[in-house]
């Protein structure tokens, strides 16, 4: 069985977007088939719970500020500025990769919030999995349902700047990208064991 890394390559955003809504953080979603074939979602956030993208002009001094040229309509990420650990999205061993769903957040600035946040993201994953081992098949795949509503409430709330899903065909391997008022660009590769 394979496993697949995928990594972010690009983002692109508008040009004319407002400064202090420049500030960036992704809930990313990878339906896949496992081992045994049964259909799963695994869940992401990048850069993280505890941090985000900064794109505000006036915020070039702060260490997670990755702004990049200016292209026709579109600002970009530097992604020199992305540090590599960021850049990853998944690595796992999957049968067959289905789809992947990118949602955008405008992240606001430290507050009280973001202090819960923190202690969470430290016990989050071990709870889903003792969820998911506690309850088997009462919930089904609504354990992964409910766990993505909560990283998205985690990662910014419900002002989402962007939703867009790519579905894998033939051509799983190689550059992708979504469409739309935002671009993501990420790479899929298989590792060899």
């Amino acid at each position: 069985m394979p496993t697949y890394e995928l990594t972010l390559q690009g983002f692109k955003f508008p040009r004319n977007l407002e400064n202090h809504k420049a500030n960036f953080r992704f809930v990313v979603d990878l339906r896949y088939l496992d081992s045994e074939g049964t259909f799963s979602t695994a869940q992401a956030i990048l850069p993280g719970l505890d941090t985000f993208w900064e794109c505000d002009k006036g915020k070039s001094h702060e260490p997670n500020y990755v702004r990049g040229p200016e292209e026709a309509s579109w600002t970009t990420f530097d992604m020199n500025r992305v540090d590599p650990w960021d850049k990853l999205i998944f690595m796992l061993p999957v049968s067959r990769l289905h789809s992947i769903q990118f949602k955008v957040f405008d992240v606001n600035r430290t507050d009280g919030w973001d202090k819960i946040k923190n202690v969470l993201s430290s016990i989050s994953g071990s709870l889903f999995d003792d969820f998911k081992t506690v309850i088997p098949g009462m919930l089904g795949n609504a354990t992964d349902d409910m766990k993505s509503y909560l990283l998205k409430k985690w990662a910014g709330g419900d002002a989402i700047l962007y939703k867009q899903s790519v579905q894998f065909t033939e051509q799983i391997q190689g550059a992708h990208k979504t469409s739309g008022n935002y671009e993501i660009h990420f790479h899929v590769r298989s590792i060899e064991n």
